[in-house]
C-alpha cells in the first residue's frame, strides 16, 4: 500500500533532518549584518557534517581582552565523545583601529582575490576587505573548534602527541596526520607547516580563510563524520598523508631551526617561514584568532 503523499514528504524531510548536523544557536550582541554572516557560516557546517548531531552553541559579541579576535570554550561532549555544547565569543572591535569586514554577500568572495592556497583569499585593494579583519573567517575558525578541533574533546585529544623536539605537537590519526602549534597557543595547526590554514592561531588583516581539506579530514578522522563536500572540496586520501609524513620527516631540521630561533628571541614575534623578526608596525597587522580551550583543559 502506498503511503499518502504528505506522509512521504514528511518522511523525506525527517530523513534529511536526522542526517545533518544541527547548531542550536543562542546569539547576543550581533547586529543584522553580522547575523547574516553568522547564519551563512553555521549553514555551511550544518550542510557539511552529514551526521545526526546537535550542538548547542552560545554566540556572543563583546569586547575581549588583549588582541583576541575570538575565543571558544566551555566544550562539553556527549557519551559518545561527540561535541554537545560550547561557547563562542567574538571581539566587538570596540575602540580598535581596525574593525570587522562584515561581508554583505557572504555566499560569495567577490571582494577577494585568490591567495596562497585554494582556501586562502586576499581582499581587493580597492575594497574594505583589504583593511579589516574578516568576520566570516573568525566564525569559521571558532566553529571548527566547536565541531571538534580541540584537545578538550577526548576523541581529538587522545590522538595528539608531543613531537620529538618537545615543543610542537602532532596529530596522529588513522588516515591523516598534522603538526600542531605548542600548547600555549591552544589547539591550532603550526603555521610553519600549514601556512595560510584557517586553523592556525593568527589571522592577518585583509585575509579570508575557509575550512581546508586538511581541516575537514582531521575532524572526519577524529569523530567519524560523514562529510557532504562541495564540488571543489576533497578530503585527502591516506596516500596523501604518507606524503605529509615524509615531508615532516624531511623538514625536521628546519623545524628544529625554527624552534631554536623562537627560543633565542623569546617573546619577539618571528616569521616562522622566513626566519626574520617582524617589525612592530607589521606585527600589529596580525591578531590572535582564538584562545581556544584554555579554560576547559586542566
Amino acid at each position: 500500500m502506498r503511503r499518502p503523499l504528505l506522509l512521504s514528504i514528511v518522511g523525506l524531510c525527517f530523513s534529511s533532518w536526522i542526517n545533518a548536523a544541527i547548531i542550536d544557536a543562542r546569539v547576543s550582541g550581533f547586529d543584522d549584518a553580522e547575523l547574516s554572516v553568522l547564519s551563512h557560516v553555521t549553514q555551511f557546517w550544518e550542510d557539511t557534517i552529514a551526521d545526526p548531531i546537535t550542538v548547542k552553541v552560545s554566540f556572543a559579541m563583546r569586547n575581549l581582552a588583549g588582541d583576541l579576535l575570538g575565543s571558544s570554550f566551555g566544550f562539553v561532549q556527549n557519551a559518545r565523545g561527540l561535541p554537545k555544547e560550547a561557547t563562542v565569543e567574538i571581539d566587538s572591535r570596540e575602540g580598535a583601529v581596525f574593525g570587522w569586514f562584515v561581508d554583505p554577500t557572504p555566499e560569495s568572495a567577490e571582494e577577494f582575490v585568490a591567495g596562497s592556497a585554494p582556501w586562502h583569499y586576499r581582499g581587493k585593494r580597492s575594497n574594505a576587505a583589504a583593511q579589516q579583519y574578516d568576520l566570516l573567517t573568525v566564525l569559521h575558525h571558532e566553529l571548527a573548534h566547536v565541531f571538534g578541533f580541540t584537545i578538550a574533546y577526548s576523541r581529538f585529544g587522545s590522538r595528539v602527541e608531543l613531537a620529538d623536539d618537545g615543543f610542537l605537537r602532532n596529530y596522529i590519526g588513522d588516515s591523516v596526520t598534522a603538526t600542531l602549534a605548542p600548547d600555549y597557543e591552544g589547539t591550532h595547526l603550526s603555521d610553519a607547516f600549514h601556512a595560510y590554514d584557517l586553523l592556525t592561531a593568527f589571522q592577518g588583516r585583509g585575509e579570508r580563510m575557509l575550512p581546508s581539506d586538511l581541516d575537514l579530514a582531521l575532524l572526519a578522522d577524529a569523530y567519524g563524520y560523514t562529510l557532504n563536500l562541495q564540488s571543489d572540496q576533497s578530503v585527502p586520501e591516506p596516500v596523501f598523508t604518507f606524503a605529509v609524513a615524509f615531508a615532516l620527516l624531511f623538514f625536521s631540521v628546519i623545524k628544529r631551526w625554527n624552534t631554536a630561533t623562537f627560543r633565542a628571541v623569546k617573546n619577539r614575534w618571528v616569521d616562522p617561514i622566513h626566519q626574520k623578526q617582524i617589525p612592530s608596525d607589521k606585527r600589529r597587522s596580525k591578531r590572535k584568532a582564538c584562545n581556544c580551550d584554555s579554560i576547559s583543559v586542566p
